[in-house]
């Protein structure tokens, strides 16, 4: 009973802290658009509906042996987070021959096109079946998702991808994990992982003001530097 209380309060906290990660998201989401090289919303959403596809098979497949018993959460609360954050950062990897700028808001423009597109799916799903108010609140994730591939491509930016993706990967599966065990029937465990996971929300909440602004700055430099640079060869060449 105290360990589905638990869960409980952290599902609630999750929701009203992600109010506020949906607010600053949107906010950084036009301010790094202003820096960052352009990438269209139909591109995002083409790499973004990828990468659904590569998750949804993933999982699966892994899923496939236990599927219809309560096991299944406990092994999607330990996959989710590795799969769905490799999948959205495909683009990072694949585009190599692209600028880190480009390649990092064609991520995140990717991020938040899954988010949309799986934010719908389950918004059908829970409102269909009875659960309007679980539908709304759904879509909170969609900012949580964009913020767990911002902290990875932070690290991305600064020379260490592979990092930023196992730590995207980390906070994704501790913010799922509580939900999940409780209906894999865990739910002591389900309880005391909600009370690590409450810290991770906080963090989250600091990353999407943190990793949002390291982007930005970072992208002003670059931008800077290439001014000057500019400005030094136009004026050698007088």
């Amino acid at each position: 009973m105290v360990g589905e209380l638990l869960v409980l309060l952290y599902l609630f906290a999750a929701v009203v802290i992600g109010l506020g990660v949906f607010i600053r998201t949107l906010s950084w989401l036009s301010e790094t658009d202003r820096v960052m090289p352009m990438v269209s919303l139909p591109r995002g959403f083409a790499w973004g509906f990828l990468a659904v596809l590569v998750a949804m098979a993933v999982e699966g497949a892994v899923l496939y042996a236990f599927w219809g018993s309560a096991m299944a959460f406990a092994i999607l609360a330990l996959i989710v987070g590795p799969v769905e954050e490799g999948a959205k950062l495909i683009p990072y990897f694949v585009k190599t021959g692209e600028s880190k700028l480009y390649r990092w808001n064609l991520t995140i423009k990717t991020a938040l096109a899954f988010g949309i597109i799986e934010g719908i799916g389950y918004f059908l799903l829970l409102f269909f079946s009875g659960n309007p108010i679980g539908a709304f609140v759904r879509l909170i994730v969609i900012a949580y998702h964009v913020v767990w591939t911002a902290i990875a491509l932070e690290l991305a930016l600064t020379g260490d991808p592979v990092l930023g993706y196992l730590k995207a990967a980390l906070i994704h599966g501790l913010y799922d994990a509580p939900a999940m065990l409780l209906l894999a029937g865990a739910g002591p465990v389900a309880g005391v992982m909600a009370i690590v996971s409450l810290g991770v929300l906080m963090y989250v909440y600091r990353a999407s003001e943190a990793s949002f602004r390291f982007a930005y700055y970072y992208a002003r430099r670059i931008i800077e530097e290439r001014l000057k640079s500019f400005e030094s060869g136009f004026t050698s060449s007088l």
